[in-house]
C-alpha cells in the first residue's frame, strides 16, 4: 500500500467513528425524550381542560380588546379620527346612523319640538277639565251639550289620525307637524273667543283634527330622525310630554281661578294653550326634514345632508341611505303587488298589527280621558264646593 493510500485510510477512520458516536447520542436523546413525554402525558391530559378554558378566555378578551382598539382608532373617509368609534347601522328608517351615547344639538331640537306638540295635546285635556265648570255656568249648558263639548275633540281626532299618515307621506313630516300647530292655534282662538256654544264646538273640532294628525306625525318624525340605539328612549318623550301638558293644564287652571276669579277666566285658561303651537312654529323653520321622507321624495342629496347634520359620518350616511333605498324599494314593490290583488287581500293585517290596533282601541275605550276631563265634576260631587279646590 502506498503512502497516499495509507494516509487516506487513516484519515477516514476517525470520521466514521465520529459519525457512529453522533448516531448513538441521537438515539439516546430520542429514547430519553420518549420516556419523559410518556411520564408527563397523564399529567398533561389531566390539565388539558383547564388549559383550554384559559386559552378560551384569553382569546375572548383578546377579541374584545381588538374591537375596542378598532373603535377608538376608527377614522372617517377623510382620515380624521373618530373618538368612541360610532358604529354604523343599516337603518331602514333613515335615522342618524351614529350610535353615540349623546344626541347632537339638532336632534335635541327636533325631539323637543315634537315633545312640545305632545304637551299641547295634554294641556288641552287639563285646561278643559278646569274650564268646563265656568263654561257651563257662562253658557248654561245641558248635560248633552257638555258631553259634546268634551267628546267632540276626541271624535274628530279619530278622523284626523286616519288622514295623518297620508298627509305626512305627501307633504313631509315637518310640514305636517306645522299643520297640526296651525290647527291647534285656530282651534284655541275659536274656543277662547267663543261668544256662543256653536263657536266653542267648532273650536273643539278644529283642535281635535290637529290632535289626530299630531298623534301620527310627531312620533313618526321622532322615529325617523333618532339613532337606533336611542329611538325607544326618545319616542318615550312624546308620551311623557302629554302627561306634563296635562299637569300644566291643571296647574294653570287652578292659578287662573285663584288669581282672576271672574266669570270669563275660562277664556284665559284655554287661550294660554296657544303658546305651545306658537313656540313650535317658531322653532320648526330652522329644523331639517326627515331623511327617510326625503328619500321617499327622491331627494337623496338632501337626505345625505340631513344625516350629516344629525351627526352621522360619511360612511354611516351611505350605509343608512343604502338601507333606506332597499327598504323603500321593497315597500313600493309590495304596494304595487297589493294594488293588483283583491281589496280583501289588501286589507289583511298580520297578527302583530291586529294586536297593536286592539291595544290602542281598548286603551281609549277604557275611559281614562273621561276621568281626566270630568275630574272637576267628580270632586264637586264628592263634596268639594269651592271652585278653587
Amino acid at each position: 500500500m502506498s503512502s497516499e493510500a495509507r494516509f487516506e485510510a487513516m484519515s477516514d477512520t476517525p470520521v466514521e467513528n465520529d459519525e457512529h458516536d453522533d448516531h448513538r447520542q441521537q438515539q439516546q436523546r430520542e429514547s430519553d425524550s420518549t420516556a419523559t413525554s410518556a411520564n408527563r402525558q397523564p399529567q398533561n391530559q389531566a390539565n388539558q381542560p383547564k388549559q383550554k378554558k384559559q386559552r378560551g378566555r384569553r382569546g375572548m378578551y383578546s377579541s374584545i380588546n381588538i374591537e375596542i382598539i378598532d373603535e377608538h382608532n376608527a377614522t372617517d373617509d377623510n382620515g380624521n379620527g373618530r373618538r368612541g368609534g360610532a358604529l354604523s347601522h343599516n337603518n331602514a328608517n333613515g335615522s342618524a346612523a351614529s350610535s353615540s351615547s349623546k344626541p347632537n344639538r339638532e336632534l335635541v331640537k327636533l325631539v323637543a319640538v315634537a315633545a312640545t306638540t305632545a304637551a299641547t295635546l295634554g294641556y288641552d285635556v287639563g285646561s278643559m277639565a278646569g274650564a268646563i265648570i265656568p263654561i257651563d255656568a257662562h253658557f248654561n249648558l245641558s248635560s248633552i251639550q257638555k258631553e259634546l263639548a268634551m267628546g267632540s275633540l276626541n271624535f274628530v281626532a279619530a278622523g284626523g289620525a286616519l288622514i295623518g299618515g297620508p298627509v305626512a307621506d305627501r307633504y313631509g313630516r315637518k310640514k305636517t307637524v306645522g299643520l297640526t300647530c296651525w290647527l291647534f292655534l285656530v282651534g284655541t282662538i275659536f274656543m277662547a273667543a267663543a261668544t256662543n256654544y256653536v263657536l266653542l264646538l267648532i273650536g273643539r273640532m278644529v283642535a281635535g283634527l290637529g290632535v289626530g294628525v299630531a298623534f301620527i306625525a310627531a312620533p313618526v318624525f321622532i322615529s325617523e330622525v333618532s339613532p337606533p340605539s336611542m329611538r325607544g328612549e326618545l319616542n318615550t318623550t312624546f308620551d311623557v310630554a302629554i302627561n306634563v301638558g296635562i299637569l300644566l293644564g291643571y296647574i294653570v287652571s287652578y292659578l287662573v281661578q285663584v288669581i282672576i276669579p271672574t266669570e270669563w277666566n275660562w277664556r284665559l285658561m284655554l287661550g294660554l294653550g296657544g303658546l305651545f303651537p306658537l313656540v313650535v312654529l317658531c322653532l320648526l323653520s330652522g329644523l331639517p326634514e326627515s331623511p327617510r321622507w326625503l328619500m321617499l321624495d327622491d331627494q337623496k342629496p338632501a337626505a345625505r345632508a340631513v344625516l350629516h347634520r344629525l351627526g352621522s359620518t360619511e360612511m354611516e350616511s351611505e350605509e343608512a341611505i343604502e338601507a333606506m333605498e332597499k327598504e323603500i324599494g321593497v315597500h313600493r314593490r309590495a304596494a304595487s303587488s297589493a294594488g293588483s290583488k283583491s281589496t280583501k287581500k289588501c286589507c289583511n293585517c298580520g297578527k302583530g298589527q291586529r294586536l297593536a290596533v286592539g291595544l290602542g282601541f281598548w286603551q281609549q275605550i277604557s275611559g281614562t280621558e273621561a276621568v281626566l276631563y270630568y275630574s272637576a265634576d267628580f270632586l264637586a260631587r264628592a263634596g268639594l264646593q269651592s271652585p278653587e279646590l
